[in-house]
């Protein structure tokens, strides 16, 4: 019982601290970031607005002349926010005059606020560089945090007054099922660390099973870096690892739920489904107009992109890309926001299942001819032994895991669609009218290539054809069947 103790007061504490103090950001990149809170709410920072200051209080009188029904003080800052990331869209200096271009980002789970800002702040001067106005969407998702939420709020995915009660519970319900689970976690384990071991890496290369008919790039310019190293830490962690595992195969789910709750609320708060006895007097049609895919400050801001769009002589170029559980969210957006013109999506690394990917992506290049998506994977070796914390947690990527560990996929296109053994299996579903718009790129063995492991995706100049692709538009040879 000491143990479990000890695991509730450090848990009582990370909780605690989930609350921090509004961190202090430069007007310089404000308005290339969008700080979304757990329950899908924009987070409005202490920003240093400098020498604009004036200019903000005009565009929040302007919010605020346009005030409707139902939009409170706190939609109406958030809309005098967007009202400023537009105009600065709209004198974005372009080669082209009658073009903009954007890249919208999305980063993937286990990312704190500070890390989303830091990110921006890092990144967005860069990208600028290359003519895109950057936007980063910045979730909450925060590992232990998220677990945090499980134990003390979240209750079969809704909030629940009561659970700060029955937290014991869980936790003790976690730690139980964690050792109960012992067998079957290391069996699931042991078979992944033995087809890891054996597997054949040219059947995921065949020649005779793409005909020619997919655009595959393998990127090994550079010969490979050795893996030894990896290999003999990889059996000292052996005993660590039978130890670690049924916890991490029991207690890291209700994290990674609470993680995929919030890729959603960001764009149907879950007050939405709370108070709808508040929706019912009010306008309905009126209601639908204004938040046609809901009241997230992620939604809100796709819909009042579609209207800019609209409302300006100018081309918007759109690139779209997900790191991660990013790509989740990129799913959803192109499935509820079908006509926004996204020239490039990119998926890197996603965790979301190859069924949304057919259900979502596939649909919406179907349906925008001009669209080119590009799938960007890791090394199927490196994705399966990948190493985290020294080794001494079970081995692989966090795709991985999340096949392995916590999901149980009904069927082969249930596992995710960011792992390269995965999806070559599915590349005979892709349409003939979309395949030459669908590009796959794996990045081979060694630093040099790309990267290495499922974190380092965006330490890279992703937002290059360099990067994710080679730089030059190609397609399959014709004759493809």
């Amino acid at each position: 019982m000491r143990i479990l103790y000890g695991l509730a007061i450090v848990l009582s504490l990370a909780v605690a601290g989930c609350s921090s103090a509004p961190i202090v950001v430069d007007d310089k990149f404000a308005t290339h970031m969008i700080n979304i809170d757990r329950n899908g709410n924009y987070v409005e920072d202490e920003i240093d607005y400098g020498d604009n200051e004036e200019q903000y209080i005009q565009a929040v009188n302007q919010a605020k002349q346009g005030e409707t029904e139902g939009i409170n003080q706190f939609q109406v800052k958030y809309s005098s926010f967007l009202t400023r990331m537009f105009g600065r869209i709209r004198d974005h200096p372009s080669d082209d005059p009658d073009v903009r271009k954007l890249l919208i980002y999305v980063h993937g789970g286990l990312n704190s606020a500070a890390d989303g800002i830091a990110r921006t702040k890092t990144q967005y001067q860069k990208i600028k560089d290359n003519q895109y106005f950057p936007i980063f969407i910045n979730w909450q998702s925060d590992g232990l945090r998220a677990y945090g939420r499980h134990l003390w709020r979240i209750r079969q995915g809704q909030k629940s007054n009561s659970a700060k009660y029955t937290f014991p519970i869980y936790l003790v319900s976690d730690v139980l099922g964690s050792i109960g689970y012992a067998p079957k976690s290391l069996v699931v384990q042991g078979k992944h660390s033995f087809d890891s071991i054996t597997m054949d890496e040219d059947e995921y290369f065949d020649d005779k099973v793409d005909k020619g008919c997919f655009n595959i790039y393998y990127a090994d310019e550079f010969p490979a870096g050795s893996n030894n190293l990896r290999s003999v830490c990889w059996f000292l962690t052996i005993p660590a690892k039978l130890v670690t595992t049924p916890f991490v195969y029991t207690m890291s789910k209700p994290a990674w739920d609470v993680m995929l709750r919030r890729t959603y609320t960001m764009i149907r708060k879950p007050s939405e489904y709370t108070d709808y006895r508040n929706w019912a007097g009010r306008d309905l049609k009126k209601w639908q107009k204004n938040y046609p895919a809901g009241t997230g400050a992620l939604a809100e801001f796709l819909t009042r992109l579609r209207q800019f769009e609209k409302d300006n002589p100018f081309e918007l170029e759109i690139t779209l890309c997900g790191h991660s559980m990013g790509a989740i969210v990129c799913n959803e957006i192109v499935s509820l926001f079908h006509d926004l013109k996204f020239e490039k999506i990119i998926h890197m690394g996603s965790a979301d299942s190859v069924r949304n990917f057919f259900q979502k992506t596939i649909p919406y290049l179907e349906d925008n001819k001009a669209s080119q998506f590009y799938g960007l994977y890791l090394d199927p070796e490196n994705e399966d032994r990948e190493l985290n914390i020294g080794g001494v947690v079970p081995s692989g990527s966090l795709l991985t895991w999340i096949d392995n560990n916590f999901t149980t996929p009904a069927t082969e296109i249930d596992r995710r669609a960011g792992r390269w053994s995965n999806m070559y299996q599915t590349l005979y579903r892709i349409p003939t009218g979309v395949n030459n718009r669908v590009h796959f790129k794996i990045f081979g063995k060694g630093g040099e290539n790309g990267p290495q492991m499922h974190g380092e995706f965006d330490n890279f100049e992703y937002w290059k054809p360099e990067f994710y692709w080679k730089g030059v538009e190609t397609v399959p040879e014709n004759g493809c069947n």
